[in-house]
């Protein structure tokens, strides 16, 4: 059987991005004693700007869209 992983999408306004998901997973795993239960999940997060205007990508296309980075959280 083929096990899927949770994925989490985030969609954060900032006028500067650095790597994102690192960071978020880093606060996740160093700092929320409750997070335990997100081991394994995928965090994707965009690693540049983008425009508010563009489309949500699809979970389906998310490992095949350059413009997301996947962390995995690991506890």
């Amino acid at each position: 059987m083929l096990a899927i992983r949770p994925v989490v999408l985030i969609r954060a306004c900032a006028e500067e991005v650095t790597n994102f998901p690192t960071q978020m997973v880093v606060h996740l795993e160093s700092n929320w004693p409750g997070a335990n239960h997100l081991d394994g999940v995928v965090i994707y997060g965009y690693n540049t700007p983008v425009r508010m205007s563009t489309p949500i990508p699809s979970p389906q296309q998310l490992t095949k869209n350059v413009q997301v980075q996947p962390v995995i959280v690991s506890l």
